[in-house]
């Protein structure tokens, strides 16, 4: 037998790779956690707008008690912040929902986990 054929190695990830190939690994999984954590915070934030009938600026209060309360992750309440910026950079809010996004920003739950 082969000394190939005696180690099983998943080309993947692991197996005897240089550190700088292993740190190209690392990057690669917590990239792919990432995206599927965003995936899931998107789909999240898509049922509570679909369940409340309303705008996503108007979440913002709601989702600030249920990240303080544990029932939703800070990291949905991070990406809905991001979207409801993206709204405001392409001016869709009004000032009074200017003024939520940035009492949201800058609230304590956000700030206690940073």
């Amino acid at each position: 037998m082969n000394e190939a054929q005696k180690i099983p190695v998943n080309r993947c990830f692991g197996g005897q790779s240089p550190p700088e190939q292993q740190a190209k690994e690392e990057k690669v999984k917590k990239l792919l956690l990432t995206a599927s954590q965003r995936k899931m915070a998107n789909n999240a934030i898509r049922t509570l707008v679909n369940e409340r009938h309303c705008r996503l600026s108007a979440l913002l209060e709601m989702m600030e008690l249920w990240v303080a309360h544990k029932r939703l992750s800070l990291f949905v309440f991070e990406v809905l912040i991001e979207r409801v910026e993206g709204q405001r950079s392409r001016h869709e809010l009004k000032f009074d929902e200017i003024v939520e996004l940035e009492k949201a920003k800058a609230s304590p739950v956000r700030q206690l986990n940073q």
